[in-house]
């Protein structure tokens, strides 16, 4: 629903709103899951599973951002990690 809005209506598109949905998406996700864990729906090893790839793919990418942003501000700075008027990396909305 937040991406139709988003593509829907431009003008409600924020810098922000492109880094915290996918990071709101998985805190979603991963609630879900631990609550199918939970009532025993799901098995624990495929939750943990899941959830150790969602954790990775977040610091894997803060960690790729960061060094893509010091290489374009340079090594002595290391201000604002996920500046996005400084990293190179740009979030686009998908379609």
């Amino acid at each position: 629903l937040d991406g139709f809005i988003a593509r829907k209506f431009p003008s409600t598109s924020t810098v922000l709103g492109t880094y915290l949905d996918p990071f709101a998406d998985k805190v979603f996700i991963s609630a879900l899951s631990l609550t199918l864990w939970y009532t025993e729906t799901l098995p624990g090893a495929l939750v943990g599973l899941w959830i150790a790839r969602d954790v990775g793919i977040v610091f894997s990418v803060y960690y790729l951002v960061k060094q893509e942003t010091l290489k374009k501000i340079g090594s002595g700075n290391t201000y604002a990690v996920m500046d996005p008027q400084n990293t190179p990396l740009k979030v686009e909305a998908s379609l």
